[in-house]
């Protein structure tokens, strides 16, 4: 079957951050009520050059906060890695 060659970009609103993660230099979370992306794992990772947004992250699950905002790209087609884009806290 031929690869996807091109990210898809999805937009979910008001997700609440159910876990988040680190393993070796990998940066991930998981928000509760799925998404519509089929993501590897059910899970959004963060690039290590965006550590900002995992401090985002970190600041709303420690605050009880929702996302108000979430972009996220699927970089290979269904159940591949989905990588964050855009992070907002209401």
């Amino acid at each position: 079957s031929p690869a996807f060659s091109q990210e898809l970009l999805f937009e979910a609103e008001n997700k609440t951050i159910a876990s988040v993660g680190v393993q070796a230099d990998t940066y991930y979370f998981r928000v509760e009520g799925g998404l519509v992306a089929q993501c590897a794992y059910a899970l959004i990772y963060i690039p290590s050059n965006r550590k900002a947004l995992y401090v985002q992250i970190i600041a709303a699950k420690m605050a009880g906060k929702k996302l108000s905002r979430l972009a996220y790209t699927l970089t290979n087609g269904p159940n591949s890695e989905c990588l964050a884009y855009i992070v907002e806290i209401e």
